[in-house]
């Protein structure tokens, strides 16, 4: 049953794992190379406005040990907070994946959990208190949506993929998420403050 958890896609989403560095790593080189060898190339031909790619590089790889450290940053939050999951939790999460379809190629409405793969986010619907989406623009039209989830400990930023759709849907997302959130009891502690202690009182 461990090797089945381990394999699991929000296993290994929240998990720290070293695999995502080397990605990370790997992707962000090939594209500073992108840049780095036509900038240089432009540069031996005699024009130097090559010089500009060639800073885009060096900008680029001097941001890769953040972008990394983030990374690292991210994944050991998502692992501390879901340190108490059992395999039997991950199981269940598993099985909650393999029937749900992803909304906009981004989003996982789980029965307690917004799972995002590609941010390896599992967020608690408990935990978002509000959300926010920034919509980019190119030449003045649409290029993209980022959603931005506030919860307690952190903001979490994510990349929509069919962002075209999301926009159309924009409320119709948010309401599915708050319903979802409305659906689940508040916690013991929450539930103790809402209460009032009536004591016992013996007649007689």
């Amino acid at each position: 049953m461990d090797d089945l958890v381990k394999r699991g896609k929000i296993y290994k989403a929240i998990m720290p794992n070293r695999r995502t560095f080397w990605i990370y790593g790997l992707i962000w080189s090939v594209i500073s190379l992108a840049f780095l060898i036509p900038g240089i190339l432009i540069v031996l031909s005699g024009d130097f406005e090559g010089s500009i790619f060639i800073l885009m590089a060096v900008i680029m790889m001097a941001t890769l040990p953040f972008i990394l450290l983030r990374e690292k940053h991210k994944q050991k939050a998502m692992a501390w907070r879901y340190a108490h999951f059992t395999e039997n939790d991950f199981l269940d999460l598993e099985n909650q994946l393999y029937n749900a379809q992803p909304m906009f190629n981004t989003f996982f409405l789980l029965d307690k959990y917004l799972f995002v793969p590609g941010e390896g986010l599992l967020l608690s619907y408990l935990e978002i208190q509000s959300i926010e989406t920034i919509e980019h623009k190119r030449n003045m039209m649409a290029s993209g949506a980022t959603v931005v989830f506030h919860c307690p400990d952190d903001d979490y930023s994510v990349m929509v993929a069919d962002w075209q759709s999301y926009l159309i849907q924009k409320q119709r997302f948010e309401r599915m998420l708050f319903d979802k959130r409305d659906e689940r009891p508040l916690p013991s502690d929450t539930r103790k403050q809402h209460t009032i202690d009536i004591p016992y009182i013996h007649f007689g």
